[in-house]
């Protein structure tokens, strides 16, 4: 990988990949990294893509998405089909526009209230808590979201 250090986008998706250590060095990947439907369980060495604006990551085995925190550039996330619950970390992911999280094990949204640029949030198949139900989806919709949720 280090002769691939100015590349500004990668798709590695459909190829069994569950370690992702090598991509740590591509820091000045910008336009997109695209990694779903691998075998992924770890994310940390994405925590160095901060130039990143589009993720997609969907269909793995990921729990933890706290390393995604430092990833302020992204504008475009998808996480759909993993094993989140926890989407807290998110918090701090401002300049997303799109945020997708369908098939999860996500209940409290809470955390993404705060995310006011957001355009859209997918939320299909989460077991949402009745808070997030009554409280804190009409509060994401009353800032422009466009939420769409459906609980199993």
């Amino acid at each position: 990988m280090a002769s691939l250090t100015n590349l500004k986008g990668l798709k590695l998706e459909n190829n069994e990949i569950s370690d992702i250590s090598p991509l740590a060095s591509l820091t000045n990947l910008k336009d997109h990294l695209y990694l779903a439907s691998n075998e992924i369980s770890d994310i940390s060495p994405l925590a160095s893509l901060t130039n990143l604006e589009w993720l997609r990551l969907g269909g793995n085995e990921i729990s933890d998405v706290g390393s995604l925190a430092s990833l302020t550039n992204l504008k475009w996330l998808t996480l759909d089909n993993n094993e989140i619950s926890d989407v807290g970390s998110l918090a701090s992911l401002t300049n997303l526009k799109s945020l997708s999280l369908d098939e999860n094990e996500i209940e409290d949204v809470s955390p993404l209230a705060g995310l006011t640029n957001l355009g859209v949030l997918y939320l299909v198949d989460n077991p949402l808590s009745r808070a997030s139900i009554t409280t804190h989806i009409p509060a994401i919709r009353a800032s422009g979201t466009r939420v769409v949720y459906r609980t199993y």
